[in-house]
């Protein structure tokens, strides 16, 4: 989800500011809390995400 309010203020519902890296280092540091074995872990690290990636750029581009 995410809103635009006149003209300055938008509204997301995701964290736009969560890069590959800060996701790969979530997934370390609740791996023993996602009840993953060490291959599930190693392939969640790996997950490419292109669409998400694109996300906050095609909604500048939309509301900007």
């Amino acid at each position: 989800h995410a809103f635009r309010f006149g003209d300055h203020a938008w509204g997301v519902q995701f964290h736009p500011e969560f890069d590959a890296d800060i996701v790969a280092a979530y997934v370390e540091f609740y791996a023993a809390q996602l009840n993953t074995g060490y291959l599930e872990q190693q392939r969640r690290l790996r997950m490419e995400t292109p669409v998400a990636s694109q996300l906050l750029r095609r909604f500048s581009d939309k509301v900007g």
